[in-house]
């Protein structure tokens, strides 16, 4: 099989972030889905060969589904990502925001093509976001950014690759360029989140309603299933029902009876680093009213301890609010207008751990 090029320039990405809204200060790729130890990297493995050994057009490069052997391969050079009335697909998959720095989120990159789509302009037209504090339908698992309707698609750019099934395994496909990928992005708006496991959950819209979108898997090298793969896709059922049914994301691999292997998908999370909150920070030194001043002294715990006795403001207002420091399950999501035991754990811990 042929060796990949260790990484794919990002050109269709930068020239997105060229195009974005107006940008944070120190923008840049933060996470990379396909490729969580390099953001550079967008997981979709590109060559300038197929394992056949047949060459991209020049200018070009083929992202190939991998097979593990002649006899063994991945089958699906995609999977459908498409919103139909009351209906359609929405994929999800984790991403972790590292200790010790919160992120600001701008935008989100995708990679879709659309079978025989040779129009100049991107082939979907919507994405709809959300972000979930555990994976998708389980329980406990809740949203705490975004919906399955807001329409948060702002630009996006054809990539000088052609997505092609294993030229490798029998029976062998022979490349084509009728899966051009294109990198798509959508807008989180500046959203803000602290260290801590969350799950990122999307739908596309295509631009022609008889034209699947399609997202690439993430691919590795002679690897069917990448190490913790766990995407999940959601069949979203027609209305009254609120939300369809979440389940793992499988190729179902070629030829038929091997086993089916979970999936990953790539996305790149553009924006800025951050300091986390100081939780334990509720008021300045004498509790003059001003705020947070950065400084853990005696007077935020007396504001803290005060505020957690009288709850009467309770909730969302002064004093509550100074003691309301985090969520049920300090998750991350921030104040939620009610005191609990987890505000008194995530207030001590903080205390002790200081801010900087």
């Amino acid at each position: 099989m042929n060796t990949p090029r260790p990484v794919f320039p990002l050109v269709a990405v930068l020239a997105l972030a060229a195009s974005a809204a107006p940008a944070l200060a120190t923008e840049r790729v933060l996470y990379s889905n396909g490729n969580r130890a390099n953001p550079a990297d967008t997981g979709l493995l590109f060559t300038v060969g197929t394992a056949s050994g047949v060459f991209a057009p020049p200018g070009f490069q083929w992202s190939e589904v991998q097979a593990t052997s002649p006899t063994e391969a991945n089958s699906a050079a995609g999977f459908s990502n498409l919103a139909l009335p009351g209906s359609g697909f929405r994929f999800a998959d984790d991403f972790t925001v590292p200790p010790g720095i919160g992120w600001d989120l701008a935008r989100v990159t995708f990679f879709v093509y659309a079978p025989g789509y040779a129009q100049s302009t991107p082939p979907v037209t919507g994405v709809s976001l959300r972000v979930w504090s555990g994976p998708p339908g389980e329980p406990g698992s809740t949203i705490i950014f975004g919906n399955s309707t807001t329409n948060r698609f702002y630009a996006g750019v054809p990539m000088d690759a052609y997505r092609v099934f294993s030229t490798y395994a029998a029976p062998a496909t022979a490349p084509d360029t009728s899966r051009r990928l294109w990198a798509v992005d959508a807008s989180f708006s500046g959203l803000h989140l602290d260290p801590g496991v969350y799950w990122l959950d999307w739908q596309m819209t295509s631009a022609d309603p008889t034209v699947e979108a399609f997202s690439p898997a993430v691919t590795i090298a002679g690897t069917r299933s990448p190490a913790g793969a766990n995407a999940r896709q959601m069949l979203a059922l027609p209305p009254p029902a609120t939300e369809g049914t979440w389940a793992a994301l499988l190729d179902p691999g070629k030829p038929t009876w091997i086993i089916d292997v979970p999936q990953e998908l790539p996305f790149l999370l553009i924006g800025d680093d951050v300091p986390p909150p100081c939780l334990a920070d509720v008021t300045d030194i004498g509790d003059t009213g001003a705020g947070p001043d950065g400084i853990l002294t005696v007077d935020d715990i007396i504001a803290f301890v005060n505020a957690f006795g009288d709850a009467t403001g309770c909730p969302g207002v002064a004093p509550c609010n100074l003691a309301d420091v985090t969520d049920i399950g300090n998750s991350g999501a921030g104040p939620d207008g009610e005191l609990t035991v987890d505000d008194i754990i995530a207030f001590v811990n903080n205390f002790g751990a200081g801010c900087g």
